[in-house]
C-alpha cells in the first residue's frame, strides 16, 4: 500500500485534453470565477456542489478523526463525487491548493492520495495548485499569466461578496442583490472566456460599474445587528465547512461582514518576506514577495476606491493597514494557520463597527485557537464592547449546538442595539417636547437669565430656544418645566447637546460627508491626541488607545464625534 502511495499518478500535460478536473467548493463565488479561468486556459473542470452528512461520514472513513476538519471534508467531497457514477474515473483528476507554510493544510494532498488508493481510485491523479513550487513535476504549470488571472478573479469575487452582503439585508425587493450578483458572475465568467478584464485598466473600469449597480438597488436601511466572521480559511468561507453560516445569519436578520479571500492570499505573500526578515534566507525571495505585494495592493486599492464612491457601503481596510493593527497585540512571527491575520481581522472589524464576531475554527486547529480564541480577552481589553464567540467545527459538533451558541451572542447584540435605539429615541422625544413646551414670563426666569449673562424674555420663550442659549443648561430650566419627564443623566446630557448644538451638528455632518472623500488620509502614528484642542476627553482616550491609521478609521470609533473629527482635520491642516 505504501509503495502504491509513493508511486502516485501524476497529472501530465497530455491529460489537459483527456481529463476533467474536479474542484472542491471552498468559496462559492470566488471559486466559480476561478473555474472559468481554468476553462479558458484549456482545462476541463467542474466545481463540486455535493454536500450533506454523507460527505463528512465518507471523510471519516478514510481520514483519521484527529486530522484537520477541512481535510476530512475536502477528501470526503472528492470521494463522494468519485463514487457517484457521474465521472469516468480513468479520465478524472482532482485539484487541491498548497500554501507551503507550516500549516498541516499543505499535507492534505498526501492524505488525499492515500485515501484514493484505499478507496480504490488509485488511478486518479491529484493536481497541486500552489505558488511556492511544492510540486514541480505537475503537468499543471503555474505561469505568470495564469497566476495574474487567478488573482484578479479573487478580487472580483471579493467585491461581489462584499456588495451583496451590504445590500441584501436592506433590499426592498427580496432577491435583487442575489440576482445582481449572479448577473455579474455570468458577465465576469464571460470576460474570462474572452480573455478580458485582467489588466489594471480593465479592473479600474469594471469595478465602479459593479458597485454603482449594487448602489442603485432600492433599499430601506434600518439598524441591524452587524456580525463579522473570521477564522480558519476553509470553515470561514465554505458552506459545507460552517454549516451554511452566512445563510443562518441572514435568517437571523443580520448584516454579515466576511473579510475577503484575497486577504489570506496577501497574508501568505507577506509571510514569505517576513520569514526572511525574521529568520534570514533568500533576499531574492524577500524582493519577489514585496514586489508581488505591491502589485496586489494596486488592485486592492482599485476595489476599495470603487466601493468608497458610494457612502452607503463600507469598504474593507487596506491589507497593509490591517496588518499594522496586529502591532503590539500579536507578533508577526505567528504565521501558522491564519496566525496574526486572524487577530488583525478581529481588530479591523472592531474599528469598523462590527463588534459582534464569530471566530470559526476546526476543533483540532491549535494555531487558530491560539491566535483566535486565545486573543479574545486581549481584544476585549481594548474594546470592552467586543462581543466575540468562538465556534468549533468538527464531526462531533452538532449544528444545533453551534447555532444555539450563535443565538446567545446575537441576543446580547440585539439587547445592545435596542438600548441604543431607545436612547436615541428618548433624546429625540425630549428634544421635540422642548421645542413645543414654553416658559411663561416671570421674574424668576428673568433672574435666571440675568445670572447667566443672557438677555431677558419679557414675553416668555420656548424651552428649546432657551436651551440654545450658550450659558443656559438643561438643569437650569427645571423650575419652569412642570411636565419634565424623569430621564437619566446620560440622556439629558445628550438632549442638551442635541438641542444646543443642532445647527453646529448639522454643519459638522455636512463636513463629515465631505471628509469621507479623505478616507485614506493618514494620521501620524505618534500623534499626541492629549494636546489637540477641541477633542473631548472620551475621544482623546479612545484615539490614544486605538491609534487609528487614518481619518476614516477614526470616524468609525465609538465615542469619536463629528466635532472631534473636525478638530483632527484642523490640526492636520495646521501641520
Amino acid at each position: 500500500m505504501e509503495l502504491e502511495f509513493q508511486n502516485y499518478p501524476k497529472f501530465t500535460p497530455e491529460m489537459k485534453k483527456t481529463h476533467k478536473i474536479l474542484i472542491p467548493n471552498m468559496a462559492p463565488v470566488q471559486f466559480r470565477i476561478l473555474a472559468a479561468v481554468m476553462r479558458q486556459a484549456g482545462y476541463t473542470c467542474e466545481l463540486l456542489e455535493n454536500c450533506g452528512s454523507q460527505v463528512s461520514e465518507l471523510g471519516l472513513k478514510y481520514v483519521h478523526n484527529d486530522t484537520c476538519y477541512p481535510a476530512l471534508l475536502v477528501i470526503g467531497q472528492f470521494l463522494d463525487a468519485l463514487g457517484s457514477g457521474k465521472y469516468d474515473l480513468d479520465h478524472t483528476a482532482l485539484i487541491i491548493t498548497q500554501t507551503g507554510g507550516g500549516c498541516r493544510a499543505s499535507n492534505y494532498i498526501h492524505l488525499l492520495r492515500k485515501a484514493l488508493v484505499k478507496a480504490g481510485y488509485g488511478q486518479v491523479p491529484v493536481v497541486s495548485l500552489n505558488f511556492s513550487g511544492l510540486e514541480k513535476d505537475s503537468g499543471f504549470p503555474m505561469t505568470l499569466p495564469l497566476m495574474r488571472k487567478l488573482l484578479a478573479c479573487i478580487y472580483y469575487g471579493d467585491l461581489l461578496v462584499a456588495l451583496k452582503a451590504q445590500t441584501e439585508p436592506y433590499e426592498t425587493h427580496k432577491g435583487d442583490a442575489a440576482a445582481l450578483q449572479e448577473k455579474w458572475l455570468d458577465t465576469i465568467c464571460g470576460w474570462v472566456m474572452e480573455d478580458k478584464g485582467w489588466s489594471g485598466r480593465e479592473i479600474k473600469a469594471a469595478m465602479p460599474k459593479i458597485a454603482a449597480e449594487f448602489a442603485a438597488i432600492p433599499v430601506h436601511r434600518v439598524p441591524k445587528v452587524k456580525v463579522g466572521v473570521v477564522g480558519e480559511i476553509y470553515v470561514k468561507y465554505s458552506p459545507l465547512g460552517n454549516n451554511d453560516l452566512e445563510k443562518f445569519l441572514a435568517s437571523q436578520d443580520c448584516e454579515v461582514n466576511l473579510p475577503g479571500l484575497m486577504g489570506f492570499v496577501q497574508y501568505c505573500v507577506a509571510n514569505m518576506a517576513e520569514t526572511v526578515r525574521l529568520y534570514g534566507g533568500s533576499k531574492l525571495l524577500e524582493l519577489g514577495s514585496d514586489t508581488l505585494m505591491s502589485w496586489l495592493t494596486v488592485r486592492e486599492k482599485l476595489m476599495i476606491a470603487a466601493i468608497k464612491k458610494h457612502p452607503q457601503f463600507h469598504a474593507p481596510t487596506l491589507f497593509l493597514d490591517t496588518k499594522k493593527m496586529a502591532d503590539g497585540i500579536i507578533g508577526i512571527g505567528n504565521k501558522m494557520g491564519e496566525g496574526w491575520l486572524l487577530t488583525a481581522e478581529m481588530m479591523e472589524l472592531q474599528q469598523t463597527g462590527f463588534e459582534n464576531i464569530i471566530c470559526a475554527q476546526p476543533f483540532g486547529c491549535l494555531p487558530n485557537h491560539i491566535c483566535g480564541k486565545g486573543m479574545i480577552n486581549k481584544i476585549r481589553e481594548l474594546y470592552p464592547q467586543a462581543n466575540i464567540t468562538p465556534i468549533d467545527y468538527d464531526p462531533s459538533a452538532t449544528r444545533v449546538n453551534q447555532e444555539n451558541r450563535i443565538k446567545l451572542m446575537l441576543a446580547v447584540a440585539r439587547e445592545r442595539l435596542a438600548e441604543v435605539d431607545e436612547k436615541y429615541a428618548a433624546v429625540d422625544r425630549e428634544a421635540r417636547r422642548l421645542d413645543h413646551a414654553g416658559a411663561a414670563p416671570s421674574p424668576a426666569l428673568d433672574a435666571l437669565l440675568a445670572d447667566r449673562g443672557e438677555p431677558p424674555c419679557p414675553h416668555g420663550a420656548r424651552l428649546g430656544d432657551l436651551l440654545r442659549r450658550p450659558r443656559v443648561s438643561y438643569d437650569d430650566l427645571a423650575p419652569f418645566d412642570a411636565e419634565r419627564p424623569a430621564l437619566s443623566r446620560e440622556i439629558t446630557r445628550q438632549v442638551e447637546i442635541s438641542v444646543k448644538y443642532q445647527g453646529y451638528i448639522d454643519r459638522q455632518n455636512r463636513q463629515v460627508e465631505e471628509m469621507k472623500k479623505l478616507e485614506g488620509r493618514p494620521l501620524p502614528p505618534n500623534m499626541d491626541y492629549q494636546s489637540i484642542q477641541g477633542l473631548r476627553l472620551e475621544a482623546r482616550q479612545k484615539l490614544s488607545q486605538i491609534r487609528p491609521l487614518n481619518l476614516g478609521q477614526a470616524s468609525r470609533i465609538s465615542g469619536v464625534s463629528p466635532a472631534d473629527l473636525t478638530a483632527l482635520m484642523i490640526y492636520l491642516e495646521r501641520g
